[in-house]
């Protein structure tokens, strides 16, 4: 759930960007985040993975 709404956020902060609701480089800044926060979130899935699979 968290990854789908880590997409929805990007898709608004696209459409905001797209529609000139504020400045270009706030929301590039914000995307950025989401960005960075997207990556942890694959790490943890990553880690739980594993640790799902490692577990007998």
């Amino acid at each position: 759930m968290a990854v789908g709404s880590l997409c929805e956020v990007e898709t608004f902060l696209q459409l905001c960007l797209r529609l000139k609701y504020g400045e270009p480089e706030k929301f590039q800044e914000l995307l950025l985040i989401l960005s960075e926060e997207g990556r942890m979130l694959s790490g943890l899935q990553k880690s739980l993975r594993s640790k799902l699979t490692s577990n007998p």
